[in-house]
C-alpha cells in the first residue's frame, strides 16, 4: 500500500508568445523564442503558511542585497553587480 503524498495542486495556463520584444533591437531573435507559463497554487492550510514563510525569506533577503546595493551606490557612486569590489 502506497501512502498518499499531499503535494499543491496547480492549474496551469498553457504558454503564449512573449508581447515584450517585437524583432527589433540587438537580441531580437533570442527574445521572440520566450514564452509565459502561469500556475494557479492552490495550497491547503498547511503548505499556504510554508509558502508564506519561504516568500517572506525570500523578500527579506532581496530587499536586504538591494540596501547594499543602495549604501554601496551612496559610497561610491555605483553598484557593483558582480560583487567583486568596487
Amino acid at each position: 500500500m502506497s501512502q498518499w503524498v499531499d503535494y499543491p495542486l496547480f492549474s496551469p495556463t498553457l504558454g503564449t508568445k512573449s508581447s515584450k520584444s517585437r524583432g527589433k533591437g540587438k537580441h531580437a531573435s533570442r527574445d521572440e523564442n520566450k514564452r509565459t507559463v502561469r500556475l494557479r497554487l492552490l495550497p491547503n492550510g498547511s503548505q499556504e503558511r510554508k509558502l508564506r514563510r519561504i516568500a517572506d525569506a525570500v523578500a527579506k533577503l532581496w530587499n536586504g542585497l538591494n540596501y547594499a546595493r543602495l549604501v554601496q551606490f551612496r559610497e561610491l557612486g555605483r553598484v557593483d553587480f558582480e560583487g567583486y569590489g568596487a
